[in-house]
């Protein structure tokens, strides 16, 4: 998955490296780790949910990766440097469960593009923290404010549960459609109209929803394997799956980066969005890459929204594939590795 692009928030970092001059500071939602060496700070430290970013970082400093960070990992840090995000309750989410663990009067940064809702949002904490914008920079503005007052996180109120064909499907913040089941999930999970049998990747798995959903039917044979480079997915999944007493294998891995062995069957809703800008080169590597961890009579099938084009790379990477579905929103791809399509076609499936 490729990076998140933070040139902009940086050099306003940069243009206020003054403030920052000797500091021991704390990162959250660093992606591009070149920022450190140019602020000239005491001491460093981070915590991320991705896991590309942890994976990248940890070896040069000390990184955290968790849902919420406690108390001792934050501990002797003088400033919170914020990386605001576009999902607003992701980033109250995270804001509120790491200013709980810092001390009064704690300095508190947040920079992050004027569009992404930061002026708006910021004020839903004036109860704790007053923030001031005190500069900006092309489209992106930098606030300050301090802890005045000790607030007490509970993440369960921040999660959300919906009843979906006799499934408890969860959602922390940060998690796509958090407000419902996604119309693309639905149309996808539409298209397995028999039963299926052996092992499934479940690429992005949000929620859960995609593989639950299939665990459920009891004709289906199937082991499943779900990974997700969000750590707001994997926990949501590990809930569904606990709460409707279904058993899977869930882990953090950037697209294919922690898998180790072949699948009967990958599928994925496509990821589209990286923050507030289009990204598709997440759902090309899915496509492409999928060859590597497919059987000889495996099968890729995902969803995507329909106005992105990605026929030609399904064209350069599988033999035979077709559209299952399509909407005006979304469209269903099947794929089969080699020359698989033919006999897949024969079975009826």
């Amino acid at each position: 998955m490729n990076k998140i692009k933070q040139h902009n928030s940086n050099d306003l970092l940069i243009k206020n490296k003054d403030i920052f001059l000797n500091k021991k500071v704390f990162f959250s939602g660093l992606s591009d780790s070149r920022i450190i060496k140019k602020l000239n700070l005491k001491s460093v430290k981070i915590h991320t949910y991705r896991y590309d970013v942890w994976k990248k970082l940890k070896k040069k400093f000390h990184v955290s990766y968790s849902l919420i960070t406690n108390k001792n990992f934050v501990k002797n840090s003088e400033i919170l440097i914020f990386y605001w995000k576009k999902n607003v309750l992701e980033n109250i989410f995270q804001l509120i469960s790491l200013v709980s663990v810092f001390t009064i009067k704690s300095d508190v940064y947040i920079i992050g593009k004027n569009k992404s809702g930061i002026k708006s949002s910021i004020s839903k904490l004036k109860k704790w923290i007053i923030f001031k914008k005190i500069d900006f920079l092309r489209k992106c503005s930098l606030v300050h404010g301090k802890i005045l007052k000790k607030i007490i996180f509970l993440k369960e109120q921040f999660i959300k549960v919906f009843f979906w064909k006799n499934l408890y499907i969860y959602f922390f913040p940060g998690i796509f459609s958090y407000n419902k089941v996604d119309e693309g999930s639905k149309l996808l999970l539409s298209t397995f109209t028999k039963k299926i049998k052996g092992d499934i990747l479940d690429v992005g798995c949000g929620n859960g929803i995609l593989s639950a959903f299939l665990l459920q039917n009891k004709e289906n044979k199937i082991k499943v394997t779900l990974t997700d480079i969000h750590l707001s997915a994997i926990e949501s999944s590990k809930l569904t799956f606990k709460k409707n007493g279904l058993q899977g294998k869930i882990l953090s891995s950037d697209i294919y980066s922690n898998i180790k062995k072949k699948f009967d069957l990958i599928i994925s809703n496509i990821p589209i969005h990286e923050d507030l800008n289009i990204e598709l080169k997440t759902g090309i590597s899915i496509i492409k890459e999928s060859i590597n961890y497919l059987k000889s009579t495996g099968e890729l099938r995902i969803v995507i929204n329909s106005f992105i084009n990605i026929s030609e790379t399904f064209k350069k990477n599988f033999k035979n594939y077709k559209i299952l579905k399509k909407t005006k929103r979304f469209i269903v791809f099947q794929g089969f590795r080699k020359d698989m399509y033919e006999i897949h076609t024969r079975s009826g499936i």
